[in-house]
């Protein structure tokens, strides 16, 4: 994930000459998931069934319960609000980093892409963009043209023969 998240910022800010903080982005890619040292891995389907504040504010009480006493608490805190929240360049970084991860171990470990995965993940960058985010809007493109190309991969609703 850091690595990921470090080519994806250092892309955008070549490319695109989108002003970032490497270090933010590497730091938050780090803590983004600390959460679920206490819950373990939930998958995403079980997460869309559970009411997002709820799973959040628990995976945030135990993250403070896990951080508690140690000097970088607070600050750790705040990279994994700000993650979950996805409103800053920084966290849409890692969010996508994060999508590009699970398409990765969709693709090497289980031989499958997980359209709808990716479909959602799409969505949810282009309401992204729609609400002002230029570093949404590319990474919203990025994530499409991924889905487009994706060797052999067809929508499951689509007819017979089409990709």
């Amino acid at each position: 994930m850091a690595l990921l998240s470090y080519l994806v910022a250092t892309a955008l800010a070549d490319r695109y000459k989108i002003d970032l903080d490497s270090d933010r982005v590497l730091k938050m890619a780090i803590f983004h998931d600390v959460g679920e040292a206490a819950t373990g891995e939930i998958a995403t389907a079980v997460k869309d069934l559970l009411p997002a504040e709820t799973l959040r504010e628990t995976e945030h009480r135990l993250l403070s319960a896990l951080l508690k006493g140690l000097p970088a608490a607070d600050e750790v805190e705040k990279l994994v609000r700000e993650y979950d929240a996805g409103d800053t360049n920084s966290a849409l970084i890692v969010k996508f980093a994060d999508v590009l991860d699970a398409v990765g171990h969709a693709k090497d470990r289980l031989n499958t892409s997980f359209p709808e995965y990716l479909e959602r993940r799409a969505a949810w960058f282009r309401a992204k963009a729609e609400a002002g985010s230029p570093t949404a809007g590319i990474l919203s493109r990025w994530l499409t043209e991924l889905i487009d190309e994706w060797p052999g991969r067809r929508r499951p609703w689509a007819p017979s023969g089409a990709r």
